[in-house]
């Protein structure tokens, strides 16, 4: 009660002042698998953003200290602990945005993303599902990876609810946007964030496809340095993996890149012009889903925007690409279908989605 009072009048005196964060105190984050390396660099990169208002951390360890840590940045949003599977039911409750980064993250090179998935699936599978009965209108964003997969099976799950919406539902393919414009300022000395580089297809080597061609603003580069550029963009992952010998890959990045969705979400929600890039459901290719870039407003994705003009290079990479992309989406929607049978045996003793208003 005094929280919410304190609240109200800190509201009350900031628009007497005419001042721009009055509107934003109004959106609840929940990251789910907050204790992770990505979960807790987002975590403190989301406290940072004035539109937030609630801040939820949710994981299966203990949140707590993770919470009383965050709680000190001078930034206006609460900041809520929850932990373990009895708590996740709580953790959603009232999330505007929901962040699944839950789950194991690749240790070997070696390792297939097929063992990945089903390492993860069952960890993804219970909070979506619980999602959809708790908070079935936030924006769902999935980094749990592989997202070429987990994207379809938070749609099928989200349908078997009768929530699904498809413009609420984003799979983190944004880092390698993020790294092709680094690489590409590293190279031709140029200020990476006013480097942009359309990257498109999905979020898996085998599926990531730069687009060099469509680079704002227009340079002309040569076929090695691009042939370079793709590789390192294509093995990002890896390459860091690598550098810290097997104990654990992007993280800081990826929260980084996800933070920049998150940000933009958040505009979106207050219908302020906002731009994204995620693998989002489309029908801009034969594939039901697909990495592209997009407006957003208070309802979630407004418009997907068109595809930049691809060279002879780009569309062959992108042919290469479909193929592997429709199989691991096709992965995530039988799996889904399991996760879906299983569920329906259950007893039905939920309450439902919470009035949050």
């Amino acid at each position: 009660m005094l929280r919410q009072f304190a609240r109200t009048f800190f509201n009350i005196s900031m628009s007497k002042r005419n001042l721009s964060t009055t509107a934003t105190l109004s959106s609840r984050v929940t990251i789910a698998g907050a204790v992770g390396g990505v979960g807790q660099a987002l975590a403190m990169l989301v406290k940072t953003n004035t539109r937030v208002s609630d801040l939820g951390l949710y994981d299966l360890e203990d949140t707590k200290g993770l919470a009383a840590d965050l709680s000190h940045i001078d930034t206006y949003s609460a900041v809520h602990a929850f932990a373990g599977k009895d708590q996740l039911r709580k953790s959603l409750m009232c999330s505007k945005i929901l962040v699944i980064a839950a789950g194991a993250i690749r240790t070997d090179v070696k390792a297939s993303r097929d063992s990945l998935f089903e390492k993860n699936v069952g960890i993804v599978g219970e909070i979506v599902m619980e999602a959809a009965e708790v908070c079935p209108d936030a924006m769902f964003v999935i980094i749990t990876n592989p997202v070429n997969s987990f994207v379809p099976l938070t749609a099928e799950i989200l349908k078997s609810k009768n929530v699904y919406d498809p413009k609420r539902l984003f799979g983190m393919s944004f880092m390698n946007s993020v790294r092709a414009s680094t690489f590409v300022g590293d190279a031709l000395i140029r200020n990476p964030q006013k480097t942009k580089i359309p990257v498109i297809g999905g979020h898996s080597r085998s599926t990531i496809v730069p687009v060099f061609s469509g680079i704002e603003p227009p340079i002309d580069m040569e076929e090695e340095l691009k042939t370079e550029i793709y590789n390192r963009v294509l093995n990002g992952g890896e390459a860091v993996l690598k550098a810290k010998k097997g104990k654990g890959t992007s993280q800081l990045a990826v929260a980084y890149a996800a933070k920049m969705l998150c940000d933009a979400l958040l505009e979106g929600l207050e219908n302020a012009p906002a731009r994204g890039t995620a693998l989002v459901p489309s029908e801009l290719t034969k594939s039901p889903y697909f990495s592209s870039s997009f407006e957003l407003n208070a309802k979630g994705i407004k418009k997907l925007l068109k595809l930049p003009e691809l060279d002879a290079d780009e569309k062959q990479y992108l042919e290469q690409c479909m193929r592997t992309l429709d199989k691991e989406i096709q992965k995530g929607v039988e799996q889904a279908k399991k996760i879906i049978d299983a569920e329906a045996k259950k007893p039905k003793n939920k309450t439902g989605k919470e009035d949050c208003n």
